[in-house]
């Protein structure tokens, strides 16, 4: 507990001082699989402690609340894909703490056995480290997938198809898994209906893959607006257009970067976030949630655009 304690101060201060500098006054995190309760629950007690906690309907009315020096470091924690363990660890421990969070799911996938491809993939890999994609060889699985992320969607499909055999059933969330999660404070958004990398998309696809996961969300939990949130992080003008035109309520973006409040100011916000894994250290959790880590991240790289999963 005294370590939880320090970190929480350190983040209060890190993160003031941050936004002090900066001007920014959000950090939206962003996490995929929850495989260590135990220490997601270490991050989330730094939280409760150092931060406030929002929901993502929350945010996005806090437009006009301006930044001052006793404002605590604001919060949102999101996660992607919908991978069941959010539900079955995340979402109690996050309950236990009474806060509020967002989970983006991909539609096709909910009720289905569909493995993710880059699973599915990564096993082939696994199986094969001699996979060639016209000619090239890979060195780690990580690579491969990378690799995958820059093909035409249709090539990407192709390959993923020929390797099929190395897939398995998956357990997805079911719609009412989904529902439950919302009384409990997790609100649900749409994170397109397949996990393309819809810059490597036709327009035409793009309109469906964003268009489907929002209706679908929408019907399928009774709400009347939804927000979206770009697959691998790397979206284009056709998937913006299609959110909007779908009256998406906001669009997040996985640019490893904090949120500035003036985001907050247009008809669709785009909000900016922050990638963080369950297994993290208190420490790196708090030198990510501060905003450092981004900045750092950024300086070195100099690299605006992410295919992280």
């Amino acid at each position: 507990m005294t370590k939880v304690f320090l970190a929480a101060q350190a983040l209060r201060i890190l993160g003031t001082l941050h936004d002090w500098l900066f001007g920014t006054s959000f950090r939206v995190l962003c996490y995929h699989t929850i495989s260590n309760a135990q220490r997601f629950s270490q991050h989330l007690a730094v939280l409760n402690i150092s931060a406030e906690v929002l929901g993502l309907g929350q945010l996005l009315t806090q437009k006009d609340k301006r930044y001052s020096l006793s404002t605590k470091p604001r919060v949102l924690i999101t996660f992607d894909d919908g991978d069941p363990s959010v539900l079955d660890r995340a979402a109690p421990v996050l309950a236990s703490h009474g806060m509020p969070s967002a989970l983006f799911v991909v539609t096709d996938w909910v009720t289905s056995e569909t493995e993710p491809w880059w699973v599915t993939s990564s096993r082939a890999w696994q199986h094969n480290s001699n996979l060639e994609i016209h000619g090239e060889r890979f060195s780690s699985n990580q690579a491969l997938i990378a690799r995958l992320k820059t093909l035409p969607d249709t090539d990407r499909k192709a390959f993923v198809s020929e390797h099929f055999s190395a897939a398995r059933p998956a357990r997805n969330p079911e719609w009412s898994e989904l529902s439950a999660a919302m009384k409990q404070g997790m609100e649900i958004g749409a994170h397109s209906a397949s996990h393309p990398c819809l810059d490597m998309c036709s327009p035409e696809q793009v309109q469906r893959e964003v268009s489907s996961s929002i209706a679908t969300v929408q019907k399928r939990l009774g709400l009347a607006q939804v927000a979206f949130a770009l697959p691998n992080g790397n979206g284009n003008p056709d998937a913006l257009q299609a959110a909007a035109d779908f009256q998406a309520s906001s669009v997040l973006l996985f640019d490893h970067r904090t949120m500035p409040a003036s985001r907050l100011n247009v008809s669709m916000p785009l909000i900016s976030r922050l990638r963080i894994d369950d297994y993290a250290s208190v420490w790196r959790f708090v030198f990510i949630a501060s905003g450092w880590h981004s900045r750092i991240y950024h300086l070195i790289r100099r690299d605006t655009q992410s295919r992280t999963l």
